[in-house]
């Protein structure tokens, strides 16, 4: 048989299960993205600010003009990156898989913080 399932309700029960599993990703993405997003690329330029000298003013209107934008290319990243590791990358392959992720995120917000 094309399905490890012997009975109908074993393979209603598996495909339950997955839409759950797919479900609880799902949340757990938005949430992450939601509230983990914002507070860790507001933190990473408010520092970075501060380190080059300027003052807490200077990180608010940074944040007030540019977050937004930056926040948006986070959600085109990281959802794709996370929903690409979880759904193909293998699990012996998707630490290293997000950590090339990671390095040409940092690249990226590096060279947003040297824009002036």
């Amino acid at each position: 048989s094309r399905f490890t399932g012997k009975s109908i309700p074993t393979l209603i029960a598996k495909i339950a299960v997955d839409q759950v599993r797919k479900s609880t990703f799902i949340t757990a993405n938005c949430q992450r993205q939601s509230i983990f997003g914002p507070f860790a690329v507001s933190t990473f330029f408010t520092y970075n600010i501060l380190v080059e000298g300027g003052t807490l003013e200077d990180a608010a209107n940074w944040l007030k003009r540019d977050l937004l934008n930056v926040m948006f290319v986070n959600w085109m990243v990281w959802p794709f990156a996370v929903g690409i590791n979880y759904a193909l990358v293998p699990p012996v392959l998707q630490v290293p898989w997000i950590n090339v992720v990671t390095v040409g995120w940092s690249a990226y917000l590096s060279a947003k913080a040297a824009q002036k």
